[in-house]
């Protein structure tokens, strides 16, 4: 038998490396989706699963009924179009400083990373089930943090910025972006080391000849570092897309499985399910279409 040659044997363990996923996906997921899609034409019995042929009834309820559904749809289209810039901008900054060396480099590192455990659904979950919100000892700390904030008052900010002419548009984006800091801090953890991996795998000898030929650091960033991770923050922004649409605390999902599933409404439920999809993929979609020729994959 012949030896496979280094091409072969990328390319063999690309597809070992991708075989648990197809392997979910072809057993769990692509099966549940087709029901949901089939579901969604459906009236469908709450005990029994019997289905009834409904065609467009249920998207018709959700697009002119539900005003709530779209009220939630469009809010969360709102917010994410809000957090998502600011949540990418922030990763990106604390992965830079996380590249330079300093005392206690490590120690930061699992400061960040315990924000993905603890800004994780299942904890927040099970801390609002516990009621561990109204315990004193949480009590002080949210008071404490809520005093530290309002130091940095987003109103005086915006004042302070639109003496400099800048325009309201900008200054109410900036004083939402402090308001939200510590939801910006929270969600920022493992878009962090994901930046983070990409910042180290640019080579050293990139900076070594910019320096040489006297570039600057601010030249250096954005002839190499920034070119060199476009590709790893559409990476970023495809993950915080689906982490905030696919949070749990949403309200849109939240409204999703109370008034669909929970209900009894299979049909509707998973009818809404398919428009909030939708709208996620084609917020995806937008964003890869604008930006695919302006993204650098390095070989």
């Amino acid at each position: 038998m012949p030896s496979l040659t280094i091409k072969q044997r990328k390319a063999r363990n690309g597809y070992l490396y991708i075989l648990p996923w197809m392997v979910g996906m072809l057993s769990f997921f692509i099966p549940a989706i087709i029901t949901t899609i089939y579901y969604s034409f459906c009236n469908v019995e709450q005990n029994t699963f019997v289905t009834n042929w409904a065609g467009f009834a249920n998207y018709y309820r959700a697009f002119r009924e539900d005003a709530k559904f779209i009220q939630l749809l469009v809010d969360i289209l709102l917010k994410n179009l809000k957090e998502i810039p600011l949540i990418l901008v922030f990763s990106y900054f604390v992965a830079l400083l996380l590249k330079k060396p300093f005392p206690g480099k490590t120690i930061v590192k699992c400061i960040f990373f315990l924000t993905v455990i603890l800004s994780s659904d299942m904890f927040m979950t099970m801390q609002i089930e516990m009621e561990s919100f109204n315990t004193a000892l949480v009590k002080g700390v949210k008071e404490n943090s809520e005093s530290f904030f309002t130091t940095i008052n987003g109103a005086y900010f915006a004042d302070y910025l639109q003496k400099f002419g800048i325009s309201p548009s900008v200054t109410d984006f900036l004083e939402n972006a402090v308001h939200s800091i510590a939801d910006i801090f929270n969600k920022s953890g493992v878009q962090i080391f994901i930046f983070a991996a990409g910042l180290s795998s640019i080579p050293d000898s990139m900076y070594e000849a910019a320096s040489i030929e006297g570039a600057t650091s601010w030249e250096i960033f954005w002839k190499i570092t920034f070119p060199m991770t476009t590709s790893i923050i559409i990476v970023n922004f495809v993950y915080t897309v689906i982490d905030s649409f696919n949070s749990m605390l949403s309200p849109a999902l939240q409204y999703i499985n109370n008034e669909g599933f929970k209900g009894g409404a299979y049909g509707y439920g998973s009818a809404m399910s398919i428009i909030y999809f939708i709208c996620m993929g084609v917020a995806i979609a937008v964003v890869l279409l604008l930006t695919r020729k302006k993204v650098f994959y390095y070989v």
